[in-house]
């Protein structure tokens, strides 16, 4: 049951963060992750639309 930690629940003298302060640090990569895909998302073609098709 071991799991790797992440780097953000650790200080720089290799103690554990604050749980508040991992938990924020997760929630802003997962929301920045979220942005980008959201972004990447954005670019690409709806498949089901046609060239020219109204909607």
């Amino acid at each position: 049951m071991n799991q790797p930690l992440n780097d953000s629940t650790f200080t720089a003298r290799g103690l554990h963060a604050h749980p508040v302060a991992a938990l924020r640090d997760q929630l802003t990569q997962t929301m920045t992750a979220t942005n980008e895909l959201r972004s990447i998302l954005a670019t690409v073609d709806d498949p089901g639309r046609r060239f020219g098709e109204h909607r």
